[in-house]
Parts: structure tokens; C-alpha cells; sequence
């Protein structure tokens, strides 16, 4: 039971392009280009992008520290 509860969190993790755009204040175009480039941790399922949250605040203090 605890891993379907566990895996019920992990799909709750997972965003759209728009929902990450929106978490990341972001253009969605500028999200896209980022995934379709491999510059954005992101995954495609059939034809549509999703980004875990967890994955992508960690992407987000790599690049805060990349850039001090």
C-alpha cells in the first residue's frame, strides 16, 4: 500500500510545460525550448513534456550556483 501512495506522489510531482512555466515564471515557449534542447530536466511521454518538481528545484540551485 505505501507504494502506491508513494507513487501517487511521485505523478502529483509531475508538471506540464505550462504548470512549470507558471512555477518558474517562465514563457512556456521558453520552458519547451529549454526541454527540447536537454537544458531543462524533462521527459517525454507520447507527444506531451513532463518535469518533476523535485527534479526541477534542484536544476533551478544548480543553475543559482552556476551563475555566483
Amino acid at each position: 500500500m505505501a507504494t502506491k501512495r508513494s507513487d501517487m506522489n511521485d505523478a502529483a510531482q509531475l508538471m506540464t510545460i505550462e504548470e512549470a512555466a507558471d512555477y518558474l515564471r517562465f514563457h512556456p515557449s521558453t520552458v519547451y525550448r529549454l526541454a527540447r534542447q536537454g537544458a531543462i530536466p524533462a521527459v517525454k511521454v507520447g507527444k506531451q513534456w513532463r518535469i518533476h518538481r523535485g527534479t526541477l528545484d534542484d536544476w533551478v540551485q544548480q543553475e543559482i550556483r552556476k551563475s555566483q
